[in-house]
């Protein structure tokens, strides 16, 4: 097989993620047949034939990249793929293959080089198909990305959704805004801006004298400053001090503010879901928004009131997180239970509902997911299975409510990209993803802070519902996560949630140890990748029996799989949490709880 020859450029930013752009060019001139590309964040493979020859190549990348082109563009001449680095960087890649060994068939490509210290002064970006000639049209320009890619052979009709593709990128469009007037509530459209809070912008504005609010007079408040030593991050490590002192910081603290939070928070997050999920809010490219909450219960609360009313048909995972049962059914839904496995929703049971939904009923709007250590089940949902859920979303218009917790207790290797993520990485529609974020787990479960992220009219409605109910967001929890993440930076909180992770790491360890030490010829359970749960089929018909009525009186408390289901069931499963008890409480609880199937069974332990 010969090589094709392949051009490279670059270039690099460590303030403006991006501007970490890679340029390759394959040059392969009358490609027959289909060609096969395939991109990971770590590898770009490609073969072709051309005039009866085989030409491939397969180069490991210095560094990692977003494993969906920016561009993707198709001549006669060849292909040419512009791509963003992973990691910001003011340092330019000294070369694109990983290994230090010399590639004869890969060459600068000096009609888009610039130096490194030259890039500020260029005075427009490259366009990297400029001059080229392009299918469908005359001279230059980008072609249409989905008929390229059935030119690849990776179109996406066709075949059952859930079965894997090599590379599944789409020309990327965004979900126009009235598309969302079906799947907003009566009650979310009736909603209008607070006449106060509408105008709290412009009291910033310089020289502006207001007589807006009944704000009280921060003189009134008790409080000179508020101050908060962190924890060592290390033994002998210092006790770092947080101080909001008397001022315009203080003031913001203790006063009526945003609704969508407090403005240096709200864009430390804006920047955080940047640099963890790839997506910065730009006008026109990529039109989401953000709003602070107060902790991801408060959010899924208001998602469900705009987006939920009588008889609206909603996809669930079975088991489901109990705590979204009650609202969900507040609000009026009819659920369609998604059967789960080791991964959790099993993306090709939800095909098979959705592709055999019955034409006389109203179709689901949304399909409600915790795709990271699983509450109840401790399941985590792969990459591929993502994809083709989202696949499954596209194909039947239906909403992602994307509630993931437990995201940043990802103990077992790394974290798998978000549905929030891949909607872009895809390419493709974006705009059906509605992520809940929550530091709950990885700060404080008491200081009530979390997010949402996702397309501007459902974050409006969830804002209108806020300046109604409870006008904000609490402002001094707020200010203080806000110096807390000054603090650290985004490095500094992901060096944070790292740690958290290993804690529980450990914990489940012990916790699984434990359990396989008593548990393993009476019960059966799937590893937990994530999160803080083991979800346990016992050795017995009806786990409640055994829960809720014997456990307690043997001394061990745990929520038999009943409660995470909306209709009553009989179930052998149970769900057990190893986040707060000691080794030695896990050794005692699982004695217990053996001691309590063998009276439930009515039999001698043969232990």
């Amino acid at each position: 097989m010969q090589h094709p020859e392949v051009k490279w450029a670059q270039r690099s930013s460590e303030t403006e993620a991006e501007k970490n752009l890679l340029f390759v060019t394959i040059n392969l001139s009358d490609i027959e047949g289909t060609p096969k590309l395939d991109l990971t964040p770590e590898k770009i493979s490609f073969q072709a034939t051309s005039n009866g020859k085989e030409y491939g190549f397969e180069i490991n990348l210095f560094d990692s990249v977003l494993d969906k082109p920016i561009r993707v563009n198709r001549t006669g001449k060849g292909i040419t793929l512009t791509l963003l680095k992973s990691t910001p960087r003011a340092e330019y890649w000294p070369r694109l293959q990983k290994e230090k060994v010399k590639l004869p068939f890969v060459i600068v490509d000096w009609s888009l080089y610039v130096d490194e210290d030259e890039q500020e002064d260029s005075v427009q970006e490259p366009n990297p198909m400029e001059g080229m000639d392009m299918p469908g049209g005359e001279g230059g320009g980008q072609m249409d990305l989905q008929a390229m890619m059935q030119q690849l052979g990776q179109a996406q009709g066709g075949g059952e959704p859930y079965r894997r593709r090599e590379m599944t990128c789409q020309p990327s469009s965004q979900l126009d805004s009235t598309h969302y007037d079906k799947w907003l509530t009566a009650q979310a459209k009736s909603r209008h801006p607070s006449a106060i809070r509408a105008l709290f912008p412009l009291e910033n504005k310089p020289g502006m004298i207001s007589l807006l609010a009944g704000k009280p007079n921060p003189e009134t408040f008790p409080f000179e400053n508020i101050t908060v030593s962190l924890k060592p991050v290390s033994p002998g490590a210092p006790h770092p001090k947080l101080e909001i002192n008397a001022g315009p910081d203080l003031a913001e603290a203790l006063q009526y503010t945003a609704t969508c939070g407090l403005p240096r928070l709200h864009k430390f997050v804006s920047d955080l879901q940047n640099h963890v999920h790839g997506r910065r809010c730009e006008a026109g490219e990529d039109d989401f928004a953000i709003t602070i909450t107060n902790g991801s219960q408060d959010a899924f609360t208001k998602a469900c009131a705009a987006l939920i009313e009588q008889g609206d048909y909603v996809l669930i995972e079975s088991p489901v997180y109990t705590g979204a049962i009650p609202e969900m059914t507040i609000a009026g839904a009819q659920f369609v239970e998604i059967e789960c496995d080791e991964q959790g929703m099993s993306a090709e049971k939800l095909a098979q509902v959705m592709d055999n939904w019955p034409q006389d009923k109203p179709r689901p709007k949304l399909v409600y997911t915790v795709p990271t250590g699983n509450n109840p089940s401790g399941a985590s949902a792969g990459k591929q299975r993502k994809v083709d859920i989202l696949n499954i979303a596209r194909k039947h218009d239906f909403l992602i409510l994307e509630d993931d917790p437990y995201y940043f207790l990802t103990f077992d290797g790394e974290r798998v990209p978000s549905y929030f993520a891949l909607e872009k990485q895809l390419g493709g529609e974006r705009g059906r993803v509605l992520r809940l974020d929550s530091m709950s787990k990885v700060l404080s479960s008491g200081i009530r802070i979390g997010w949402a992220t996702g397309p501007q009219e459902i974050i409006k409605a969830m804002d209108l519902h806020t300046s109604a109910a409870n006008l904000q967001p609490n402002s001094t929890s707020q200010a203080i996560v806000q110096a807390l993440f000054a603090h650290w930076g985004i490095d500094g909180l992901l060096n944070h949630v790292a740690r958290v992770a290993d804690f529980y790491r450990v914990k489940r360890d012990a916790f699984e140890g434990a359990a396989a030490k008593h548990m393993s010829d009476i019960a059966s359970w799937v590893t937990p990748t994530a999160g803080m749960f083991l979800w346990l089929k016992l050795d017995c018909d009806d786990s409640n029996e055994v829960i809720k009525e014997r456990a307690i009186n043997n001394g061990v408390i745990a929520l038999p799989g009943v409660v995470f289901y909306p209709t009553p069931r009989v179930t052998p499963y149970t769900r057990l949490s190893y986040s707060m008890a000691s080794i030695e409480d896990a050794e005692e609880a699982f004695k217990r709880l053996r001691r309590t199937v063998f009276e439930y069974k009515g039999v001698e332990d043969p232990k």
